[in-house]
């Protein structure tokens, strides 16, 4: 099915990875079952930059007390291949709607827009 031309597959196309990227059209799912103010959404470029201030926030949003975060260890971190500008175009494109909507609903620029220049 997906290898004919304009071939589509719902759960390929609902629970890919390309699907899973589009961030605004999952918030507003979430929107529908929970207020705003149930909501936390961080980034991990913020925990990567500051630790202190981001665990903060989460305690905060939390209500809980406020501690200090033990380690600035990145777990997980890896290195990744440099993605030709080709598939990077596409995906910008791709995505391009779908993060201007992100931003517009949590406010505030996306840490990935100044890998869009």
């Amino acid at each position: 099915v997906l290898a004919s031309p304009g071939g589509q597959h719902f759960s390929h196309q609902h629970h890919g990875y390309a699907a899973r990227g589009r961030y605004a059209e999952q918030l507003k799912r979430w929107e529908r079952h929970l207020p705003a103010d149930r909501v936390l959404v961080l980034f991990s470029s913020d925990l990567q930059r500051d630790p202190q201030a981001t665990m903060a926030r989460v305690h905060r949003f939390l209500g809980l007390p406020e501690t200090h975060t033990a380690t600035s260890r990145q777990w997980n971190k890896q290195t990744n291949a440099d993605l030709p500008d080709r598939d990077r175009s596409r995906l910008r494109a791709e995505f391009a709607a779908s993060d201007l909507e992100l931003g517009d609903l949590l406010g505030r620029q996306l840490p990935w827009a100044e890998l869009r220049q």
